[in-house]
């Protein structure tokens, strides 16, 4: 038998999970190209806002940023 749930988010896959398990079943998750591109719309939204806010660091160069993490 296969069942299909369609929007489900994080929460919810980790309860089913956990459910599967108690009964050894299978679970499998996919992600659509359009939700990916939203989570990572997301992300990147999440990451300008930090920045902005100067919570978040940026840096010209892969050198520059060892520099101030070593520091």
């Amino acid at each position: 038998m296969t069942i299909t749930i369609k929007n489900a988010n994080k929460d919810f896959l980790k309860a089913v999970k956990e459910v599967a398990k108690l009964a050894n079943l299978k679970v499998q998750a996919t992600q659509t190209d359009e939700d990916i591109a939203k989570q990572w719309q997301q992300e990147a939204d999440e990451a300008l806002q930090l920045y902005k806010e100067g919570k978040l660091e940026a840096y010209n160069s892969a050198k520059e940023m060892h520099k101030a993490i070593l520091q």
